[in-house]
């Protein structure tokens, strides 16, 4: 990590993600610098003016979960080029306090993503598939009240993936948590429940762009 620099020379740059700090204050990877207005930075690094290939995708997450390390983060959508700096910052003025308000939702705040798979299906009865509905909906909600937040994991035709969610954790109640999450695995023999995290707030955070 890097405190941010010199902007670099005007051209198009592509923006990962909208931290929560002043420009000058910000730590973010090497190789990116900010376009700050007041106390929002958009982390960025130049590009060409066009869509990334698929290729960059582990770059963006690297850059997005490196930044969150450091103070809270808005991930933007994966591959978003803005012309220049200057258009970039002012997006950031004609959404300053969106933005803000957005990032005070997630600051200290943590996700886990949680998947539910059913065990021991095969030759089922009703009644021991009800039972099993059961024990999932008992789990979930008994993870929903350590959480601020949850959300539906969806593919990317917006359908709900199979019994995996998102939680939206204070970031001290994260050991907590995965403890919860590993006691309802234990306690039915006929789910097993997986976390991982913790990731930055990709599920909680909606930016929609123009082309």
């Amino acid at each position: 990590m890097a405190e941010s620099g010199a902007a670099p020379a005007a051209g198009a740059v592509q923006l990962f993600c909208v931290a929560g700090c002043h420009g000058p204050r910000c730590r973010v990877p090497v190789g990116t610098s900010v376009v700050a207005f007041r106390d929002v930075a958009a982390v960025v690094k130049p590009h060409a003016y066009d869509l990334p290939g698929e290729q960059a995708l582990d770059e963006y997450r690297g850059v997005v979960e490196s930044t969150f390390r450091h103070q809270a983060v808005l991930p933007v959508p994966p591959g978003v080029v803005f012309r220049t700096r200057d258009v970039l910052a002012q997006w950031l003025e004609l959404h300053y306090f969106t933005l803000m308000d957005a990032l005070a939702f997630v600051d200290d705040r943590v996700v886990a993503r949680v998947r539910v798979m059913r065990q021991g299906q095969e030759g089922a009865t009703d009644a021991d598939t009800e039972a099993v509905e059961t024990a999932l909906v008992d789990s979930l909600r008994i993870l929903r009240r350590h959480a601020v937040a949850t959300v539906e994991i969806t593919d990317e035709n917006g359908t709900a993936e199979l019994n995996e969610t998102s939680y939206l954790v204070e970031r001290e109640q994260w050991p907590a948590f995965a403890e919860m999450v590993e006691a309802e695995d234990r306690r039915h023999e006929t789910l097993t429940i997986q976390s991982t995290g913790p990731w930055p707030p990709y599920d909680f955070v909606r930016m929609q762009f123009g082309s």
